[in-house]
């Protein structure tokens, strides 16, 4: 009977850390764009939500560290990553090839932030994909945890694509490229950083348009990608999301005619005829927008 109750207790502990992370996920794009509005308020290099963002994953960190016998390796690990940015930090000012912009300071913010998308990784492909995760939770509660992620991650692309067009609805969008005023960002600090957020979410987001889904998320998912797409290759004005949409459609087609011939399923020629379809329409429509703003640049730049 004890043993049951142990084994449920550390089932609903996961579980919820498992919830937590989702939730994390989640709230990504409106602290995103809570940073930028505060930033830009307050005319500072700061923001609330730069505090509130590690909080998640550090409890994650610490859970593993407690919880897992993996104390030695997380802590050799920790001081090789240490001796690697004092490394790079102590090469960097000894030698100036002039090859990166800013000063030390400016470097260790990348270092940092290198670290926390390191530290990110492990943590969901240690909650949500690792094999140890076998020994508390069935293969079955893993299978509704990795749905429930990719899910997670829709309703994250669908709060991005709604607060990118609000602003551009409000007229309160800044600009891509503000001096040659280029491209709508909404309220986010980076269209570059945008446009690649928003293409690796449709790697995630695209594969659920598959009958395997439930209708209602294919909808869900077919229109988030309609509007997601029409909005990198349109309206972002940057050769990331033109180009970088244009490789999502096709990987995704590539992947499901050889998945279909592997399995030996009859592949719906009429699907793949309309999706190539739409990837050229998408390309003329794409580079005559790409062609006016490269015109435009050029004649603001005179």
């Amino acid at each position: 009977m004890e043993n049951k109750q142990k084994g449920f207790s550390g089932k609903w502990k996961i579980l919820n850390l498992e919830n937590l992370l989702c939730l994390f996920i989640i709230i990504c794009p409106i602290l995103d764009a809570a940073s930028f509005i505060f930033r830009n308020y307050f005319n500072t290099n700061f923001s609330i939500s730069t505090f509130i963002r590690p909080i998640i994953p550090i409890i994650a960190v610490l859970y593993i560290f407690f919880k897992e016998k993996l104390k030695p390796q997380m802590l050799l690990i920790a001081g090789i990553y240490a001796l690697y940015g004092l490394g790079h930090l102590y090469v960097f000012y000894r030698i100036k090839t002039g090859c990166a912009y800013g000063n030390e300071i400016r470097e260790l913010q990348y270092l940092i932030n290198y670290t926390y998308m390191i530290m990110n990784l492990f943590i969901y492909i240690y909650f949500f994909a690792a094999q140890n995760r076998l020994k508390e939770i069935s293969n079955e509660e893993k299978g509704k945890a990795i749905y429930k992620l990719r899910k997670t991650v829709l309703i994250c692309l669908t709060i991005y694509v709604g607060l990118i067009y609000l602003s551009l609805i409000t007229k309160t969008s800044s600009y891509t490229y503000g001096e040659e005023k280029i491209g709508y960002k909404g309220w986010f600090e980076s269209g570059n950083s945008l446009g690649t957020i928003i293409l690796l979410t449709l790697f995630i987001v695209v594969p659920m348009i598959s009958k395997k889904y439930l209708l209602g998320i294919r909808i869900w998912a077919l229109m988030v990608t309609a509007l997601a797409g029409a909005y990198i290759t349109t309206l972002l004005g940057t050769r990331t999301g033109l180009y970088g949409f244009i490789i999502v459609i096709l990987t995704y087609i590539v992947i499901a005619i050889i998945y279909g011939f592997i399995h030996s399923k009859n592949i719906n020629k009429k699907a793949i005829a309309l999706a190539i379809g739409a990837i050229r329409n998408n390309i003329s429509w794409s580079c005559s927008f790409w062609f006016k703003n490269t015109r435009k640049k050029k004649k603001s730049r005179k």
